[in-house]
């Protein structure tokens, strides 16, 4: 699975690049904070072809009330689901007490 990067970044408000695995994308924010973003492929369900959603804020630097974030990681979703017809899972972990 590769992300399309043209895709994303024709809706982004922040640009994307590839990261070293074309299923993840990097960019970095107006304050600093750099972001990979992605799919990584989950073999839990053997029914359907599932990726899990991956954010990380590599630098761990904060980017209040950026909208453009959110933003980007809405475009970077909606390229997903547009190029795949797989399953998404998202796993909020809570191990920063959030």
């Amino acid at each position: 699975m590769i992300l399309c990067i043209d895709n994303i970044n024709a809706k982004a408000p922040y640009q994307t690049e590839y990261a070293t695995n074309k299923a993840f994308v990097i960019f970095s924010t107006d304050y600093g904070a750099h972001y990979l973003v992605g799919f990584e492929y989950d073999d839990t369900s053997f029914s359907f072809e599932t990726y899990q959603l991956v954010i990380i804020n590599s630098n761990n630097k904060k980017s209040p009330r950026d909208a453009k974030v959110k933003e980007t990681i809405i475009a970077i979703v909606e390229s997903f689901f547009h190029d795949n017809k797989s399953v998404l899972l998202y796993i909020c972990g809570t191990g920063d007490q959030r």
